[in-house]
């Protein structure tokens, strides 16, 4: 729990670092994605270090890009 509470720490000091940058400069769409990308990787930092199972990063590359692959690599199609 205590490496939790610090991850969410450094990341708390991040936001407070760049967000008032952000939206200082008045980019609505930049500060969009950057919140979002934030929030995304906030949750999976902290589901990584609680030890939750997840999935590998690959396996959706693999499903993703599977098929296409398949399709161009097999002659007569």
């Amino acid at each position: 729990m205590a490496k939790a509470i610090g991850i969410f720490l450094c990341f708390a000091l991040i936001g407070a670092y760049e967000f008032p940058r952000i939206w200082h400069r008045k980019k609505k769409y930049d500060l969009w994605m950057y919140g979002g990308l934030f929030l995304v990787s906030v949750t999976y930092c902290m589901l990584y270090v609680l030890d939750v199972p997840l999935p590998d990063p690959n396996s959706l590359v693999r499903l993703v890009f599977g098929g296409i692959g398949e399709k161009l690599m097999t002659p007569g199609t």
